[in-house]
Order: structure tokens, then C-alpha cells, then sequence
């Protein structure tokens, strides 16, 4: 997720723990893409992170590609960038599903806790709120939006450093 409320983007991957590996790592479906450092190491989203945040050089898979398109070296650092801006913390449903009771507020979603890894200090809650009030304002007041909102207020976050984050991961693997 985005840092800025007033960024009505951000992006959705998966995050799997490779057992060969002994580590979590980061897939994206809609580049077709994972990330590694200068060794060839797959990183996990904690890494990525820790890597652009220090400038240090990651690469993407040969096979990355957009609507069918390779990537170039143009769209290789406007995608790294893009990467970048949407990786300031995390947030994920513990359960996501497709249909009934989904993470989108269908049927049982309310029962479905909101899982955020953020920077020590930062509201994630305050910013998803604020994210929201600005999409309607920006793109006009809709109902699903406004159920958006009351349920996005009654969200309960629950917070934990990265050191518990992946002490937790690990061990329910």
C-alpha cells in the first residue's frame, strides 16, 4: 500500500512460502513477475522493501511482462518505481476468498480481521479512511461506497513489528 491517502492506486500480490527456499517470496500474477537480488535470490515483499528503501539493485524475472508485453528497460525502472511508492506498509484480510463471505464486505466479512504491517508510528486506518473519502469525492458518492466507508470504520487493525510478522509466518508453516 501507497503512503499518500490521495493515491487511488495501489497493488495486489501474493506472498508464498517455498519450502525449498526456507523463505517467503513475492509473486505478482499481473506482470507474471518476482523480484531477486544481485545473487539470483527470490525476494519476499520485506526484502523487496528493505532493498529499494536502500537503493540497492533488484532485478525482475526474464518472463515479466504486461498485457502480453516483455519488459523493457523503460518499463523495467517505471515499474520498480511503481513497485516502490506501494510498498510503504502492508495490509491483507486473514482470510481472502472469492464469493461468498469475501474480504470486499459481502456476508461474513466482518468477522474477517484486517492484517497490516506498517511502519512504526504511520495509521494505516486513518489513511485507508482518508483514501476513501477521497475516491468519493473525487469520483462522486455512490452507496457501495458509502458502505465501503462504515465498514472500513469498523475494521479492527492488528499490528505487529516484522520481527513477529515473520516469527508467525514461519511457524504456521
Amino acid at each position: 500500500m501507497p503512503c499518500s491517502p490521495y493515491d487511488g492506486d495501489n497493488h495486489a500480490v501474493t506472498h508464498v512460502y517455498i519450502r525449498e527456499m526456507s523463505k517467503w517470496v513475492m509473486f505478482d500474477p499481473t506482470f507474471n513477475a518476482y523480484f531477486s537480488n544481485e545473487q539470483g535470490e527470490c525476494l519476499g515483499l520485506l526484502d523487496l522493501r528493505n532493498y529499494l528503501a536502500n537503493q540497492t539493485p533488484v532485478f525482475f524475472n526474464d518472463e515479466a511482462k504486461y498485457n502480453g508485453d516483455m519488459f523493457t528497460a523503460e518499463s523495467i525502472k517505471g515499474n520498480t518505481e511503481y513497485f516502490a511508492k506501494n510498498l510503504f506498509y502492508f495490509q491483507t484480510f486473514e482470510k481472502s476468498t472469492f464469493g461468498e463471505g469475501n474480504a470486499m464486505g459481502e456476508d461474513n466479512a466482518s468477522e474477517n480481521r484486517v492484517i497490516v504491517l506498517s511502519p512504526r508510528g504511520y495509521d494505516p486506518k486513518l489513511t485507508r479512511l482518508s483514501n476513501i473519502e477521497y475516491r468519493i469525492k473525487k469520483y462522486g458518492d455512490d452507496p457501495r461506497a458509502q458502505s465501503w466507508l462504515e465498514r472500513a470504520k469498523q475494521e479492527e487493525y492488528h499490528y505487529c513489528s516484522t520481527v513477529d510478522f515473520e516469527e508467525t509466518l514461519n511457524s504456521e508453516v
